[in-house]
């Protein structure tokens, strides 16, 4: 990220770039930059307690689903990954003890990932070292910075979803 940032100070002036269009590459460019460096540290906190902060978020979700339970694709869905990142991390957390693999009484051929005692204990320690971190990075941030911020992020994810729209191909119908 350090890279396209700095192609955007070099080259701005010689690329008729507007004062906006810099700008609007400069946040973006701190934003990745910034999000990549907190999920670096976050991943390596979280592997001082023997699991990787994805486990962690996946033991998380576990915690508040009904009966504490999901089958593999929702909890893909839930934490934005494909259902091959999440087979890997509930075979890691099954070693642990930290989740449960059952067959589904609904439907024989599915499965069910059920959080264990281990599972909630694992994320009742992490839990407050994780929202000591969030409060300590939006200390400087007074309600209205952080109200601000929420509502920019919005209309950022806003602008993501149409680009995304706009780039899927059409339904046939």
């Amino acid at each position: 990220m350090f890279h396209f940032l700095h192609a955007i100070e070099r080259y701005s002036g010689k690329l008729n770039v507007s004062e906006t269009e810099y700008k609007t590459g400069r946040v973006l460019a701190n934003l990745f930059f910034l999000t990549t460096e907190i999920q670096k540290d976050l991943e390596r906190r979280a592997r001082e307690f023997g699991i990787s902060y994805g486990q962690y978020m996946l033991l998380c979700v576990l915690r508040y689903q009904p009966e504490g339970r999901s089958n593999p694709s929702a909890l893909a869905d839930h934490l934005k990954v494909t259902r091959a990142a999440v087979s890997s991390m509930i075979d890691a957390l099954e070693k642990g003890g930290y989740v449960a693999r059952e067959l589904d009484d609904r439907d024989r051929r599915g499965m069910v990932i059920s959080i264990t005692e281990a599972g909630l204990s694992k994320v009742k320690e992490m839990t407050p070292l994780f929202l000591s971190l969030m409060n300590q990075l939006v200390s400087e941030f007074g309600e209205s910075d952080i109200d601000s911020l929420l509502q920019g992020l919005a209309k950022l994810r806003g602008g993501f979803e149409k680009l995304r729209r706009e780039d899927e191909p059409e339904a046939e119908g």
